[in-house]
């Protein structure tokens, strides 16, 4: 999220070395957040249903309003540039339709996450989103 709001510039690694800028390459490496991800929930069999306990269901949100933000926005910056740079090629993956979960039972189930949240966000533009908040209806039918 740092890095897709205000670029990549002023970001840092912490180690027991002094503080030193983070290579691009690095930065590019961690957008794909839910690759060989495993929450807590599923590592403790808690998520036999999709609820809202979900960790990777609330992270749903803020990443769909990143993606939003960086593709809808017509306005520039570092951290867009940095998004659609690094993050669009491989959107695939950095947004997944579905992830795998382990229930209670240790059973692996393909679970939707997000679907296909994307696709109908690209279908929204900024433009129409704020002529259609007038009518409810338009809006519901849009999202």
């Amino acid at each position: 999220a740092r890095c897709c709001g205000a670029g990549i510039g002023e970001v840092y690694i912490r180690s027991d070395q002094p503080l030193t800028k983070a290579p691009r390459e690095w930065l590019t490496s961690m957008v794909t957040v839910f690759q060989g991800f495993e929450c807590e929930c599923c590592r403790l069999g808690r998520s036999t249903e999709m609820k809202s306990t979900c960790y990777s269901l609330a992270l749903l949100t803020p990443f769909v309003g990143l993606y939003y933000d960086a593709t809808q926005s017509e306005e520039a910056s570092p951290g867009r540039a940095f998004f659609r740079e690094a993050v669009l090629p491989i959107k695939d993956q950095v947004f997944p339709r579905f992830i795998k979960s382990v229930n209670g039972h240790g059973r692996v189930a393909k679970r939707q996450l997000f679907g296909d949240l994307l696709t109908r966000t690209d279908q929204l533009s900024t433009k129409d989103l704020f002529r259609d908040c007038t009518d409810k209806e338009a809006l519901r039918t849009k999202l």
